[in-house]
């Protein structure tokens, strides 16, 4: 069985800390301590660099991507949530969520294509799509997210 290496040298500098397939498994999209996100391409038995993204000022934490492969959210340290949107083929910054005062969470799920879920250690937090608007209902925060 043959294993999966590398085809070059773009990396991230930092360790990687979440890895995401798509469906089809011929990209990877991971997070890392270095701040930035690499999109790989997966090409028989080799995973080749496909772009870069940089836009968290800290440690990577969590992707998700959503159902129908549109969009992928990811987490970091930094307490932001980026919203990052496939236009063209190409994966594009589409929002930026702050949680300044809200607990930093470990986990941000899409649970259908327009309904993200952030986990806290105490408590869990719901976005959903439209304008930005924040609602508090039994410990849980709706937050509409800009299409």
């Amino acid at each position: 069985m043959e294993s999966i290496a590398p085809s070059n040298e773009m990396s991230h500098s930092g360790m990687a800390t979440c890895t995401l397939f798509n469906q089809s498994e011929d990209q990877v999209i991971s997070g890392s301590q270095d701040n930035s996100i690499i999109i790989w391409r997966i090409n028989g038995t080799f995973i080749e660099f496909y772009s870069q993204l940089i836009k968290h000022k800290n440690t990577i934490v969590n992707i998700s991507m959503n159902q129908q492969e549109t969009e992928f959210a990811s987490m970091s340290k930094d307490q932001q949530i980026i919203i990052w949107g496939n236009i063209s083929n190409k994966w594009k910054l589409k929002q930026i969520i702050l949680q300044p005062g809200i607990n930093f969470g470990d986990r941000v799920t899409f649970i259908s294509d327009n309904v993200l879920v952030f986990y806290q250690i105490f408590e869990r937090i719901t976005y959903a799509r439209s304008d930005i608007e924040f609602t508090k209902y039994h410990n849980k925060v709706l937050i509409q997210l800009i299409l």
